[in-house]
């Protein structure tokens, strides 16, 4: 993503980045740890370069020029979980369910969760690292994970009128389309 997203922020035609799963099932569940785990066995060095090239990565979606809308429509776990909620706008349905799965192994919550687990009102960060605790769809909105829900019927829909927002596109002008398929 990191190079796409150096060209993306370039290019006069592109006015918004949308980052989803492909699939129904899930945004992202995972498969980075069992890679690390397996490098680490052989005396690899994966490990380091994935979390570098990771928190990299991160600090991009963070501080994007322009806006960054993750769509999150179904299992969102560990890395997909960083890499959706540290943008300004995190889009939530009924079929999300978040969660830092590697907690429940004895491992530290990654991939910049620290920052934005840290934030949560309440500890109910400290909550997820430690227990690996599952969130759904509207509280993901509630704990302020997500900044938006919307039903998952609505994606395609969504994705249409981003793709026709008009050039120049601001953060207030995504807020306001969010906001309008906002689901009651």
């Amino acid at each position: 993503l990191t190079p796409k997203l150096k060209v993306w922020a370039r290019d006069e035609d592109t006015t918004v980045v949308t980052l989803r799963g492909s699939g129904e099932k899930a945004f992202c569940a995972g498969g980075d740890l069992k890679n690390i785990t397996f490098s680490a066995q052989k005396g690899g060095n994966y490990g380091k370069e994935f979390f570098f090239e990771e928190f990299t990565l991160n600090y991009m979606i963070g501080v994007y020029p322009k806006p960054f809308i993750s769509i999150l429509n179904g299992l969102t776990f560990g890395g997909a979980a960083g890499l959706s909620v540290i943008g300004r706008f995190c889009v939530a349905t009924e079929k999300t369910v978040f969660s830092m799965p590697e907690c429940a192994i004895g491992l530290f919550p990654d991939v910049g969760s620290g920052y934005y687990l840290s934030r949560l009102s309440n500890n109910f960060g400290i909550f997820l690292a430690l227990t690996a605790h599952r969130v759904k769809g509207r509280d993901l909105v509630r704990v302020g994970l997500a900044s938006h829900y919307i039903d998952s019927a609505q994606i395609p829909e969504l994705e249409l009128a981003l793709a026709n927002l008009q050039a120049p596109v601001t953060m207030e002008d995504v807020d306001v389309l969010l906001e309008s398929f906002q689901a009651a």
